[in-house]
């Protein structure tokens, strides 16, 4: 067999190792002659996944990878996708631990080439021998020139070095190597488990400072108190080039989230997600929520406001998020219930609105979330949406709603709906609310999005709209 792969012209290996997509066979592909062994090297290389260990408590291998992608710049240049995160798999760089005891002199170039200074160099020597996971983070990813992804998990210690990397990148500064880090960094998929120095609305703000950072998906984001953060109110308008960001299972209040929208000048797509918080802080009710969203009205095109299962009790007022109408280009909107339906009293149905006064002209599609008990109030308003289709919401195309279709929703007549819908030429589909994509966690986030959306590249807005495809 490696008679035959070494005969193979080299355009022929090139198109094998491109489209091999498995890390196993890839390392199959190495082994079998010199020559593919050099061409699959950059592939096994380009995405790099480290995993915790629980009976280590830490990364195991992050210490050696460290090591080694110094010791071979040119590996680390292959590099463009980062993990290291709790979940369970295979790292993808099993080194020997045992083998890298000493501090290699590699490391202590790079940190006494460092912009600390002699005394900080020393503290963070100290930091590299003791094992301090934080400091191998900061000084690994500021050795991957190329990174473009990165998805990481907040260390169980404070980050103190990986957050002045990233607030050295932001205001393009080095601090080890010879340029600043992260110039080609373009997605960050930070999650902030269990974190009780509450270091993401920090980060967070650093982050979008990064020159080449497009897309932030952050979990479990949350406000310190009821007061700002300074690191979001020190943000000048209009400065992120972010287009995606996406917040889930945490809450942020009407100041910090509207210090964070009025940041950037292109923003596309946001998926804000409320959910569990620390006691004591409040989240923004529906008209803060209206008014922090006006710095995004003129370039967002996909929104996707929601709450965690069971959480729709937060808001301090349930008046409709009227302010959708301003929207100018918006195409995508995915709605909990109680985004735009007032809340029932107890025992009643609870006041169903008129759509068409606070949608977008500019609608193409539409899904509605935790529709539990509230069906019939949708359904009625969804027809006066589409009656007045040809003057409100020409562009509307596709609508989607969650049902008990198994349960109490299982004799809802919607024949009068549909019928409205085949006249005006707009698709409606049912998904059932018992099998949604999303999955409840044991602290009320949702860990099996979690886990899709922490995959390269990032879980695409709307992935549940492929009910529509044949």
């Amino acid at each position: 067999m490696p008679a035959c792969f070494s005969t193979l012209p080299s355009e022929v290996l090139l198109q094998i190792t491109a489209n091999v997509d498995k890390s196993g066979w890839l390392l199959d592909l190495a082994l079998c002659c010199r020559r593919l062994y050099h061409l699959t090297i950059p592939h096994l290389y380009t995405d790099i996944k480290l995993f915790y260990s629980a009976h280590k408590l830490g990364f195991p291998y992050l210490k050696s990878f460290t090591i080694h992608v110094l010791d071979n710049p040119i590996l680390a240049s292959y590099v463009r996708g980062f993990a290291l995160n709790q979940s369970f798999g295979d790292d993808d760089f099993p080194g020997e631990e045992s083998k890298v005891q000493d501090i290699a002199e590699t490391v202590q170039e790079v940190v006494f080439r460092s912009s600390f200074s002699q005394g900080q160099q020393e503290e963070f020597m100290r930091l590299l021998k003791n094992g301090d996971e934080d400091a191998y983070v900061a000084l690994l990813l500021s050795s991957l020139p190329n990174l473009e992804r990165l998805n990481i998990v907040e260390p169980p210690i404070p980050p103190k070095y990986f957050r002045k990397l990233v607030l050295k990148a932001a205001r393009r500064e080095r601090l080890f190597q010879n340029q600043p880090a992260f110039s080609a960094l373009r997605v960050v998929v930070n999650n902030c488990y269990n974190d009780p120095y509450r270091t993401l609305p920090r980060l967070l703000s650093e982050y979008v400072r990064l020159p080449s950072l497009l897309e932030f998906h952050g979990h479990n984001v949350g406000s310190y108190v009821d007061g700002r953060d300074e690191g979001l109110a020190a943000l000048e308008p209009a400065t992120s080039p972010l287009v995606h960001l996406e917040l889930r299972a945490r809450k942020l209040n009407a100041v910090d989230l509207t210090h964070m929208l009025r940041a950037f000048k292109h923003l596309k797509t946001f998926i804000y997600e409320i959910g569990w918080a620390n006691i004591g802080i409040s989240i923004p009710s529906t008209l803060e929520l209206g008014e922090a969203l006006i710095w995004t009205e003129i370039s967002l095109e996909d929104l996707w406001l929601e709450h965690v299962e069971y959480q729709p009790y937060s808001h301090q007022d349930f008046s409709p998020l009227r302010t959708l109408s301003n929207f100018k280009v918006l195409k995508n909107l995915r709605l909990g219930m109680y985004f735009c339906f007032d809340f029932p009293e107890s025992g009643g149905l609870g006041y169903a609105p008129d759509l068409a006064n606070f949608m977008p002209a500019s609608i193409e599609t539409l899904y509605f979330s935790h529709t539990s008990g509230r069906i019939h109030e949708l359904t009625s308003s969804l027809e006066q949406l589409l009656q007045s289709k040809a003057s409100c919401t020409p562009n509307l195309q596709r609508i989607a709603f969650e049902a008990d279709i198994t349960g109490q929703d299982y004799d809802v007549d919607y024949s009068s709906l549909d019928f409205v819908a085949e006249e005006v030429g707009v698709e409606i589909a049912r998904v059932d609310s018992n099998r949604r994509e999303r999955g409840q966690g044991k602290d009320g986030s949702l860990t099996v999005s979690l886990a899709k959306l922490c995959t390269f590249p990032p879980l695409p807005l709307f992935e549940s709209l492929d009910i529509f495809e044949e």
